[in-house]
């Protein structure tokens, strides 16, 4: 089982996520060879006791030459940004499960919430 996590920034939550290139391969899909773009499906769980709590598809394109710069497109990332309610500085953790599996948790940054309020 793989395991990576990224504390979201503010084009993460308003855009797109981008993603580490280290990330493709170990947790998340390659696209084919010869495409820039893969769909792949996530399972939401809560971090308490690993249960699914919701699917989403999502899109990961990269570019076709020089360096990747893998993303999460914004139609399909954006719909998860806005039913969870994650905000910058909340973090995602992303596991890959020995059956390839993908799940996805929410680390919310409940302190800073607090503090804006």
């Amino acid at each position: 089982m793989a395991f990576l996590q990224k504390k979201l920034n503010k084009t993460d939550t308003t855009e797109k996520l981008t993603v580490p290139s280290e990330w493709l391969g170990n947790i998340l899909p390659y696209p084919a060879m010869g495409q820039d773009k893969v769909q792949f499906k996530v399972s939401l769980i809560s971090l308490n006791d690993k249960s699914t709590i919701k699917s989403y598809p999502f899109v990961l394109s990269t570019r076709s030459t020089g360096y990747l710069k893998p993303v999460l497109q914004s139609k399909e990332w954006l719909k998860f940004v806005k039913e969870t309610g994650v905000e910058m500085g909340d973090t995602i953790h992303i596991r890959k499960l020995d059956d390839g599996q993908i799940q996805v948790g929410i680390e919310y940054d409940f302190v800073k919430r607090m503090s804006c309020t």
